[in-house]
């Protein structure tokens, strides 16, 4: 993730959500599963905010879409001379498990959204701070990040890669997050793209480790960058919502493989 912006989850705290149910309960257990979206969430999957608006079920899979905020404006920033939009979408679907993972294979299949400014993530992330996650840029090739961080205070651009996968946008690719107590591995459609090794196999029994250890929830999401101007620009944005007046990106699969 980019240096100006604060954890994506925090962004999504902030923005405007409408809130008509309470989420699932959830569990700190392990459970494995798979669950395809063209049949719905089942019993494993919430909108973490409880939103019914922002996303459907169709026989693709779960769609997740932004909408133009009323009377948007792209601004420059005084102080980087950057481009920034002065509103967010109001909603940016986020989906998480019922159950939390300390170590397993996580599985994402997804079609990101096709417009700069818009990121479309898939993530573990746990109470403490932990994160592991794909973010995936549009524009320029489809820039796929990959990401990991420990501890309740982010360091950015430190444990970052970024590919580029041409047609992230265009088709399916599945995502894969493969962790274990000795590394980190990602992989995009069963290729590894990246193998971050465990420093001295840290399990944090003896304090803090500088590697994600913590059980975490398994979430993902698309969301609005455009704002503040070092967010949008590291999203490649900020969204032009002239010429996208509604961004979608769809999750088809999530398979979850506990190792512990």
């Amino acid at each position: 993730m980019f240096i100006y912006s604060t954890s994506w989850l925090l962004i999504f705290s902030t923005v405007g959500y409408i809130v008509s149910c309470a989420p699932s309960p959830r569990s700190t257990a392990c459970q494995s599963s798979h669950t395809d979206f063209s049949q719905g969430l089942g019993g494993a999957w919430s909108e973490e905010h409880g939103s019914h608006q922002g996303w459907e079920i169709t026989g693709e899979g779960l769609v997740m879409t932004l909408t133009k905020p009323p009377g948007v404006v792209t601004k420059i920033d005084p102080n980087t001379n950057l481009p920034f939009n002065d509103q967010l979408a109001s909603i940016s679907p986020t989906f998480i498990s019922s159950t939390m993972v300390r170590y397993g294979k996580i599985t994402y299949v997804m079609k990101t959204a096709d417009t700069p400014g818009a990121v479309t993530a898939a993530i573990l992330k746990s109470p403490e701070g932990d994160e592991i996650d794909f973010e995936m840029l549009s524009g320029g090739g489809d820039n796929v990040q990959t990401n990991y961080f420990y501890g309740p205070v982010p360091v950015y651009n430190v444990n970052k890669q970024a590919n580029s996968l041409g047609s992230a946008s265009a088709s399916f690719h599945s995502y894969t997050i493969d962790w274990s107590p000795s590394a980190i591995r990602f992989y995009i459609d069963g290729n590894l793209i990246r193998d971050s090794p465990n420093p001295n196999n840290c399990d944090g029994s003896n304090g803090a480790c500088n590697f994600p250890t913590h059980a975490s929830y398994v979430k993902f999401g698309l969301w609005d960058a455009s704002n503040p101007s070092g967010t949008a620009q590291w999203a490649m944005g900020p969204i032009n919502w002239n010429s996208s007046p509604s961004i979608s990106a769809i999750i088809k699969s999530v398979t979850i493989e506990c190792s512990s």
